[in-house]
């Protein structure tokens, strides 16, 4: 067992190795690969160099989870890809994909975050008598695919739809391509932004349909995604993209509670002692999974004030008036700047208010929260 194990790890460190002497990163060409640097414009970011917000209590500090080690911005042109789908859990079936990207002689290519591009190889190689092939011609658009959530609200507006605003700018308009490749789960949210954003059906191919896509050429926008860093023209992006327009009829005087009662990981436990104190102070209790996209979108630019447990349905931020308030319940071991930049791009009053961890032994991403009762009161009475 001892050596099993020994041989497994150097094994992974040589792969590990051999990924970092091939790879191309931002900013890098190699054989069919074309880097194509993005305007000065398209590359400024939401400052991070203040790693701390003051919150609710002016004596602690909330420590921003942020990547600082992104410099490059603009596109790879790559001819005779391959794109690598390989499941995120044990099912091959999965809708959850992480996305590789590789030239035609087999280079990893970074996009924004390391990748082990080479283990996603033995993976397909280990499976190949069952995998989904295909070889496309013309030009090919990866979009997002930064995280292999496919249902993620949050990231299919900011990375998926910031993509096509970023094509846009650097010169690929959707017209110009063949095919768009995106995750995709089919639900129907996702159908409805890409109706909005006028994405033609006809051109997408769901990733989580193939295992193996070869691309005669494929273009790979380069920036930051994610939500750790992110671009001051975002929500300019999602705004034109979508089409949107701020509704002068609103008078945003409705104040909103956004439930996370329907989650499915990082619950507040006291979620239902939260609703009553908001309720009786005149809040509107709001299950965003129960509206279309327009109308979540009319919501928030309805709305004077929104409270709300760190969650997808914040991205909905992006429609609300500069005059307005955001209070987000913040988990203080996953306290991603997500919708604090975008609260600080459109010119919104932003207070956190943190929520601590039950099990400080459990992955952030997963793991239930608990907030007071008395630091949501007190901020209401300041706002």
């Amino acid at each position: 067992m001892y050596i099993k194990k020994t041989i497994y790890l150097i094994y992974n460190k040589l792969l590990n190795w051999m990924q970092k002497c091939l790879q191309i990163n931002p900013g890098e060409t190699g054989l069919g690969v074309t880097w194509v640097k993005a305007e000065k414009y398209l590359s400024q970011n939401v400052s991070f160099l203040n790693k701390y917000f003051e919150g609710l209590n002016k004596k602690k500090s909330i420590k921003w989870i942020r990547s600082t080690n992104f410099t490059k911005y603009g596109l790879f042109l790559v001819k005779d890809a391959f794109v690598l789908s390989v499941p995120y859990d044990s099912s091959i079936t999965s809708k959850n994909r992480k996305i590789y990207t590789a030239s035609k002689i087999y280079q990893p290519i970074i996009s924004t975050q390391k990748t082990d591009t080479f283990h996603a190889m033995k993976y397909l190689m280990l499976n190949r008598r069952v995998l989904n092939k295909l070889e496309i011609k013309g030009r090919t658009v990866l979009l997002g695919a930064y995280f292999a959530d496919s249902k993620n609200y949050f990231h299919f507006w900011l990375d998926v739809i910031g993509d096509i605003w970023y094509l846009e700018e650097m010169g690929i308009s959707l017209d110009s391509l063949d095919h768009i490749l995106i995750l995709h789960s089919s639900t129907k949210w996702q159908s409805e932004i890409l109706a909005l954003c006028n994405v033609p059906i006809e051109k997408i191919l769901i990733l989580s349909d193939f295992d193996l896509i070869k691309c005669e050429l494929l273009i790979l926008p380069i920036r930051p995604k994610g939500g750790q860093v992110n671009p001051v023209w975002i929500v300019e992006a999602l705004h034109k993209t979508s089409k949107w327009s701020y509704h002068e009829n609103y008078k945003c005087k409705r104040k909103l509670y956004i439930s996370r009662l329907d989650a499915d990981r990082r619950k507040l436990i006291n979620e239902n002692d939260v609703i009553d104190l908001v309720s009786h102070l005149g809040f509107e209790v709001i299950e965003c999974s129960k509206l279309t996209v327009e109308q979540q979108r009319k919501l928030f630019n309805s709305a004077s004030i929104v409270i709300a447990p760190h969650g997808a349905a914040l991205t909905n931020v992006v429609w609300m008036d500069k005059n307005s308030t955001l209070i987000e319940l913040l988990p203080h071991q996953h306290a991603y700047p997500c919708f604090y930049d975008l609260a600080r791009i459109i010119g919104l009053k932003y207070i956190a208010i943190e929520c601590m961890q039950l099990d400080k032994n459990e992955n952030p991403l997963f793991a239930d929260v608990q907030v007071s009762l008395n630091d949501i009161i007190n901020v209401l009475l300041e706002v």
